[in-house]
């Protein structure tokens, strides 16, 4: 098939491995976090909305 080259189409492993991953950390994340400060991702968030202000600029001017 065309697809099978395509990433996560060759087998359905990947993506049973990426919802497993997915699973376990939304079970335990909130284990772990109990009782303590919440991140803190102003910057990250920052950052992230200037990559995608890029991006989007990037394939406007495409």
């Amino acid at each position: 098939h065309r697809t099978d080259e395509w990433f996560l189409m060759g087998s359905p492993w990947p993506c049973v491995t990426i919802i497993c991953v997915y699973i376990y950390f939304v079970k335990t994340v909130p284990q772990y976090m109990k009782g303590r400060p919440a991140f803190k991702l102003e910057q990250v968030k920052f950052l992230y909305n200037i990559l995608e202000l890029l991006c989007c600029t990037y394939i406007l001017t495409k």
